[in-house]
């Protein structure tokens, strides 16, 4: 095994960090003014708890924070990325955002069950409703996004296939072990059943899987597991 090669730098990691700590806690305390607001306008604080509980548990927001603490991570790995970025900047919020936009479609329809005349309640019947809906409308969200990634993330062309596995370092590979590995099932190549399966194979292998093109790919596995590689091309 040879996990140095992808390992960042101090310099790296510490600018990681810098990036990624307001990203971190814009994620997950953006919900706070939501649920404290006293606006008569909003549904009650029930239905918006349930909503960020449903959110965070059932839809593939918290795998929306890794790609971007990881995207943020990206341009500070070499000076190669950082000018990557300049053609990513472009490319990847028009592309990943309209992967997100599909994805939000389901759960914001359900929100017009919620809907109600200016003045009136929403009633018990629609909240009922509404409550058992919503989970189900994040999990198929979670299916439309877990099976347009892999077409969305191989567009990436160009990028540095050390560098983006790099980026999975520092802040990267703390959001993926307590925010993403927990929830469920990881897509990860065959040949993983054959890694030390520590967090940092999980992580590495979950991504040369699902952002790198095939060159990329072989190159990740030729340079972190060389003894791997070398019986797979026998």
């Amino acid at each position: 095994m040879n996990y140095p090669f992808f390992d960042s730098s101090l310099l790296s990691t510490i600018l990681s960090w810098l990036f990624a700590i307001p990203t971190i806690a814009y994620f997950l305390l953006a919900w706070i003014p939501l649920l404290t607001e006293k606006n008569k306008n909003y549904p009650s604080r029930l239905y918006l708890t349930w909503l960020v509980i449903c959110v965070f548990i059932f839809s593939p927001f918290r795998y929306i924070i890794f790609q971007v603490v990881t995207a943020t991570s990206y341009p500070v790995q070499s000076f190669g990325a950082f000018f990557s970025t300049l053609w990513l900047s472009l490319y990847v919020p028009f592309v990943f955002g309209l992967l997100y936009l599909l994805t939000c479609i389901v759960p914001a329809l359900s929100l017009l069950i919620l809907s109600a005349k200016q003045g009136q309640g929403i009633g018990l019947v629609k909240g009922l409703a509404w409550i058992l809906i919503f989970p189900f409308a994040c999990m198929l969200s979670s299916l439309i996004f877990f099976t347009a990634l892999p077409s969305t993330s191989k567009t990436l062309g160009p990028s540095s296939a050390r560098d983006i596995i790099k980026a999975t370092n520092g802040p990267a590979a703390v959001v993926f072990k307590y925010l993403v590995k927990p929830f469920g099932p990881i897509p990860l190549p065959e040949f993983f059943e054959l890694t030390p399966k520590t967090d940092k194979d999980m992580i590495r292998c979950h991504v040369a899987d699902t952002y790198l093109s095939k060159s990329g790919f072989d190159f990740f596995v030729a340079k972190q597991y060389p003894d791997i590689y070398n019986s797979i091309k026998e």
